[in-house]
């Protein structure tokens, strides 16, 4: 994961980091890979003989406009609609899922964009964060760094992974 964000400047870094909004998401940081993920919910649906558009939607409409399954690691994934065409299935880790942490997009957004122009310095000081903050993510400073626990615990997950 951290090879992918090295790969950004710092120049790509707001606009990368603006889709992730500013509500509060759930983050998967367990041991299935992505293809795996993948696999294993494409098996999900194929199980339950959901292969086409229609009957995926017909499903999610009799579950209240979603539906939940539990992947091989314990974590629990949600299934809605999906909003682009041609990708009608979209999935996010499931509220409190095992292998999942709940974190504020404003918190992610500041440690993606800390390791990105920081490599190798995993705790930032004041002045630099809101520097960052500021002039990289166009967003308010933190007053100390007591605020910033919840930004520490996001740099170590994603350092570990």
């Amino acid at each position: 994961m951290l090879q992918l964000i090295h790969a950004q400047t710092p120049q790509t870094i707001y606009c990368a980091l603006q889709p992730l909004g500013n509500a509060l998401m759930d983050v998967y940081y367990g041991p299935l890979e992505i293809p795996v993920i993948f696999e294993e919910v494409t098996e999900h649906l194929l199980q339950l003989n959901i292969q086409e558009e229609a009957a995926y939607m017909q499903w999610l409409q009799a579950g209240g406009g979603y539906r939940e399954c539990t992947l091989s690691d314990g974590s629990r994934w949600i299934f809605l609609q999906g909003n682009e065409p041609g990708r009608y299935v979209h999935i996010h880790p499931a509220r409190y899922s095992a292998y999942s942490v709940r974190i504020k997009a404003t918190t992610l957004k500041t440690a993606l964009a800390w390791i990105i122009c920081n490599p190798g310095n995993s705790v930032p000081d004041i002045l630099s964060l809101n520097q960052l903050r500021q002039q990289v993510l166009q967003l308010s400073p933190v007053k100390d760094t007591s605020q910033c626990r919840q930004l520490t615990k996001t740099l170590a997950l994603l350092q570990q992974s």
